[in-house]
């Protein structure tokens, strides 16, 4: 397929295509976990291809024009959540569940970033509404039952991440970035937002509050 593929009509038949084998054999074994595992990737798989090269085709305000793309995302990511929590449902192993766990805590995550083509990071940010909230507070939710099973310091680093979005303490956020450097040292993610965020709370809080001064310092 060319670039760009995926945002013509013929991109959006050849998905519905790839989609409905797996619906096929939902219908004569709604049971089976592997085919919601994979029907859930398919839409996910769109999610990132449309966001991938609609940056690179179209810009924001061309985006928010258009009617049709923005609408295919949400449909493709509300469709991945439904079939990734048929497929936790229907999870077996703790590693199932802590794989389903990790999928769905992204696919919440997505929908708050602030990436092209939606949003410049300029003039152009996402309101921070209840939908907002709740997609924050569901992506905390799955990533600490997939850090319970499995330690991994991607959970740790997007914890931190996600406590800072809905105003947590500067400690339990803290604590999360120091839990993601201490399981992968080479990680500069987790070692930047650490940094970054220190310095923000010492710009916010103008150096004057020793609470503050403590936990920075900590």
């Amino acid at each position: 397929k060319w670039p760009g593929f995926v945002l013509t009509k013929e991109g959006e038949d050849f998905v519905e295509q790839s989609a409905n084998l797996s619906k096929y054999d939902l219908l004569f074994n709604p049971l089976r976990f592997e085919s919601w595992r994979r029907l859930a990737n398919i839409y996910d798989e769109e999610v990132d291809l449309l966001l991938n090269d609609g940056s690179k085709n179209i810009n924001v305000t061309g985006w928010r024009k258009n009617a049709l793309l923005p609408q295919r995302v949400e449909t493709s990511r509300r469709r991945s959540r439904r079939c990734l929590l048929m497929s936790l449902a229907l999870a077996k192993t703790s590693e199932q569940q802590s794989e389903i766990h990790e999928l769905l805590a992204l696919v919440y995550y997505d929908g708050i970033q602030r990436v092209v083509p939606f949003y410049d990071q300029r003039s152009v940010a996402p309101t921070k509404d209840t939908l907002w909230m709740m997609f924050c507070k569901n992506s905390k939710k799955h990533f600490e039952k997939a850090f319970a099973q499995r330690q991994d310091w991607s959970h740790a680093f997007y914890l931190g991440k996600l406590c800072e979005k809905l105003g947590c303490s500067p400690e339990l956020s803290f604590s999360y970035y120091d839990k993601a450097i201490d399981l992968n040292p080479s990680a500069v993610d987790a070692i930047y937002r650490m940094h970054a965020s220190r310095l923000k709370l010492l710009y916010t809080s103008q150096r004057k509050n020793v609470e503050v001064l403590k936990v920075v310092a900590a």
